[in-house]
């Protein structure tokens, strides 16, 4: 009988086949269909990451879905099965389980809105705020707890890996305005190289996996667009040559400027200073097809924000056809994401059994 633990059935494809060649003034992809892995009959890998992270935290009991059992001494769900065809048959048991989120993620994103203003007002709105210290300990700063605000917590601590959240998040702040739709938002802390993500209590009332969706989505802004990505002291579009944000410029081998240059660079003009709420002048002329969400065609920094959802909740990483799915099979190019893709899995995991809302 075989034991075997579900990493690329979770994972998906470890190298693609993009190939990003870089030159003074020349930039593309070269999509090698050649090099896509067959994951349908991987099942027994090496964990041991090559990026600049290691996304792998232990796991709980809690974390398998009901096709796997739980190992008390190694940490790791796994299951048993006696031939390949039964092991590929629990596999995709577990992606089907992992898909519905998959799903119900398209239908949210619709609706989906982050706040584009002055976050001191956001501040003054707090209920509770949260510092995040080494050991990702999250302490009340200000404010107070509840069941609810306690619970968005714990689902912050539980998607991100432990180490990540040291590295990049300085605080998290709760606040309660039922009269704006908006979700969350994200912004550069005090402190150098930081994170403080706000997120509005009330929107709890759309459903638990929607606030759960809300914070894949943040997440995805603070891995493409934090210091290691963006030089945030390069604050002049003049001195950027690269396409300039807010958050100061990407560097030449940032995730976003890759993306950038491959799907949006002579394809579509950005408007300046974009308001997500404007959603009708943002999309047009854009191809449909072309965007994981309606929300992704608003700016290329939602772009990427929506593909990388995509890229954590779907599984059908490898499977090339259009130009959505080659903006998701993007960051299987970058073995860190493809770690930090299967830690944050593995703790999805955790809500399939408990049915959120």
């Amino acid at each position: 009988m075989k034991k075997l633990f579900n990493l690329f059935a979770i994972c998906g494809v470890l190298a693609l086949g993009y190939l990003f060649l870089y030159g003074d003034d020349k930039f593309e992809v070269v999509l090698d269909e050649s090099n896509k892995a067959d994951i349908s009959s991987i099942s027994e890998v090496d964990v041991e990451g090559e990026g600049e992270y290691e996304y792998l935290d232990e796991e709980k009991a809690s974390d398998c879905t009901k096709y796997e059992k739980y190992d008390e001494v190694e940490k790791y769900c796994y299951f048993e099965c006696d031939t390949d065809e039964e092991c590929a048959l629990i596999e995709k048991k577990i992606e089907n389980e992992l898909d519905k989120l998959g799903e119900a993620y398209d239908t949210f994103s619709k609706d989906f809105q982050e706040f584009n203003g002055d976050l001191d007002v956001l501040e003054a709105k707090s209920d509770v705020v949260y510092s995040v210290s080494s050991g990702e300990k999250y302490e009340v700063a200000s404010g107070s707890e509840s069941k609810s605000r306690n619970k968005i917590k714990n689902w912050l601590k539980d998607i991100l890996p432990s180490d990540f959240s040291d590295e990049y998040i300085a605080r998290l702040v709760i606040y309660v305005d039922s009269e704006d739709d908006v979700a969350a938002s994200v912004e550069k802390s005090d402190i150098a190289g930081k994170w403080d993500i706000f997120v509005n209590e009330a929107s709890l009332v759309d459903g638990e996996k929607e606030m759960l969706f809300t914070l894949i989505h943040e997440v995805a802004h603070i891995v493409t667009l934090n210091s290691s990505q963006v030089d945030p002291d390069i604050m002049e579009s003049v001195s950027c040559k690269q396409f300039y944000l807010d958050e100061g410029c990407p560097k030449n081998y940032s995730y976003f400027n890759s993306f950038y240059r491959t799907f949006w660079e002579g394809k579509y003009e950005v408007m300046d200073g974009y308001d997500t709420a404007d959603q009708e002048s943002l999309i047009a002329g854009k191809k449909v097809e072309d965007f994981v969400t309606e929300y992704a065609m608003s700016h290329p920094v939602e772009d990427i924000a929506e593909s990388f959802a995509a890229f954590i909740l779907n599984n059908d990483i490898g499977k090339v056809g259009t130009v959505a799915s080659e903006k998701v099979n993007f960051f299987s190019s970058f073995s860190e994401l493809i770690e930090l893709r299967y830690s944050m899995r593995q703790a999805l995991k955790t809500y399939l059994n408990e049915n959120l809302s």
